[in-house]
């Protein structure tokens, strides 16, 4: 990419030495025709003048000027100099001189057209330009994709609320938030079969070329790197569904769904204490997700004076892992039961094929009853892929 500085529009300027009046006019010309353009308008204009001197220069490197019966190198090439100094292309100028009767000398012309020129150059004022190469990108939006899918057909993918001009980040950027985290899972997975398929013995032992070399790919900061992020990537999307799921209990949020979903609210809890136990297990998560490759411990009489940490960051991606599975069986509990007691049967294909699953182990609770039983079964089917292969049956593969 190159940059350079053009006039931002047209500039007109006066300069007066020794009763000479000197009359600079600047546009912006892209081409040698749009220059001669602007310079015989510019004499048509100024048919009376002593002089109209001119010069041009274009981003494409031509350049031209004209004394017009001034003393040669006096006037045409000092305004082209005004220019050239300035870095400005694709400009043309005429300086119309009306003489006063006092000769300046050869030094005192090559001022004042360089003067008036400049004057005029201020006066249009300066724009940068820069050359661009056009690139055409193709985005596949995978993750709308997938979501489009399974709501197809609902009646209750609109807005509740007329008033309310668009939804909460943890509603409207669903896509944007959990494909952040599947990217991350992609590289996660790339980078483990890159290592397991990788030699990461020392020393290496070639008993062919009878040769022994030492070196460094046992260390673990390739899988620990991963490993953080892997924890990052899961804990996000236990967060956002914490934050969905306490839009299902709070009434206020909740668009017409009774307080903490129960139909007996001030006597009953309902799902007050589920909503709990996700908050409490989000935060955790957010404590385990502190990266552990950040740390290092020198050992062996420090030899070994960098130490990747990679299997504290598995365990603590384990137990985010764990955490995150319960968090979003939560809020499918909950989910389901704000269904029920919104319209059930309002649900598309696909979703209503979730709901159906859910339901064979879990019912709508009707007054507050021991969750955890209920909670276990709920994780049950998101580690089984239960509720992804009952939408799948109906509106085809999500991965």
């Amino acid at each position: 990419m190159s940059e350079y500085i053009i006039p931002a529009g047209y500039g007109e300027a006066e300069y007066i030495d020794k009763k000479s009046r000197f009359i600079g006019q600047v546009q912006h010309a892209e081409s040698v025709s749009e220059a001669m353009a602007f310079v015989e308008s510019v004499r048509r204009k100024h048919a009376d003048a002593t002089h109209n001197v001119w010069a041009y220069v274009l981003a494409d490197g031509q350049m031209r000027w004209s004394d017009d019966g001034e003393p040669g190198g006096t006037s045409g090439q000092p305004t082209l100099n005004v220019f050239r100094s300035a870095n400005v292309c694709d400009v043309v100028c005429v300086v119309t001189r009306y003489f006063g009767g006092t000769l300046l000398g050869s030094g005192g012309l090559v001022r004042a057209y360089s003067r008036a020129a400049a004057m005029a150059l201020e006066a249009a004022g300066r724009a940068r330009m820069a050359e661009w190469q056009s690139v055409a990108v193709e985005c596949s939006y995978a993750h709308y994709e997938r979501l489009r899918r399974l709501l197809e057909g609902s009646r209750l993918s609109f807005a509740l609320n007329p008033d309310k001009v668009q939804d909460a980040y943890a509603i409207r950027c669903t896509p944007q938030i959990h494909g952040a985290s599947r990217d991350a899972i992609g590289y996660v997975w790339d980078a483990v079969s890159r290592e397991i398929n990788a030699v990461t013995d020392n020393p290496l032992i070639f008993p062919e070329e009878d040769e022994v070399i030492s070196g460094g790919n046992f260390h673990g900061q390739p899988m620990a790197l991963a490993m953080d992020f892997l924890g990052i990537a899961v804990a996000e999307f236990a967060n956002v569904s914490e934050r969905r799921l306490e839009r299902l209990v709070n009434p206020a949020l909740s668009e017409g769904l009774p307080a903490f979903l129960t139909k007996h609210g001030g006597v009953h809890s309902g799902f007050m204490i589920a909503q709990y136990a996700a908050a409490s297990m989000v935060s955790e998560s957010k404590v385990y997700a502190h990266p552990a490759s950040v740390d290092s411990i020198p050992s062996s009489a420090n030899q070994e004076d960098h130490v990747s940490m990679g299997t504290t960051a598995a365990r603590k991606a384990l137990m985010i892992l764990d955490n995150s599975q319960k968090v979003l069986a939560i809020e499918l509990f909950a989910g389901a039961q704000a269904l029920w007691l919104r319209d059930e049967d309002k649900l598309s294909p696909a979703t209503r094929a979730v709901y159906d699953r859910i339901r064979t182990v879990i019912p709508p609770i009707e007054e507050d009853v021991v969750m955890h039983p209920l909670m276990v079964r709920a994780e049950e089917l998101v580690k089984e892929h239960a509720l992804s292969q009952a939408a799948e049956a109906v509106c085809g593969e999500l991965k």
